[in-house]
């Protein structure tokens, strides 16, 4: 059994991820998710109390917090992934001589998991 309301504030924070820096007011929130703007802005009163979005007193558009990142960056998911493949990746740079990256797919984006960078004076 689901709980409506945390799957509600989980699509308030996906729809401040797909904004980024410029920040969403609720009405622009609501009509993203299919939400009256009184419930999102109940939703969000609750992330600012918790720390995970803020409100810009200028524009009250409201983003992510960098408490975000700290609970991403807790996750270790791609671990396994990283070690299983780390000597590939070794090979294939000494093979080519150039820097090289892994990603996996996240719906339609790349997340990148891991770059060995070349040995030669050239690197990002």
């Amino acid at each position: 059994m689901t709980t409506r309301t945390l799957l509600r504030g989980l699509d308030v924070l996906e729809a401040l991820a797909g904004a980024g820096d410029a920040g969403l007011g609720p009405s622009a929130i609501g009509e993203a998710i299919d939400l009256d703007k009184a419930t999102v802005s109940r939703l969000l009163a609750t992330l600012a109390e918790a720390g995970y979005v803020r409100q810009d007193p200028l524009t009250r558009r409201y983003r992510l917090t960098a408490k975000m990142l700290r609970l991403a960056n807790r996750t270790n998911i791609y671990g396994d992934l990283r070690s299983l493949a780390h000597p590939y990746l070794l090979a294939l740079r000494e093979q080519l001589g150039e820097t090289v990256h892994m990603g996996v797919m996240d719906d339609l984006r790349v997340v990148y998991v891991e770059k060995l960078e070349a040995r030669n004076s050239i690197q990002l």
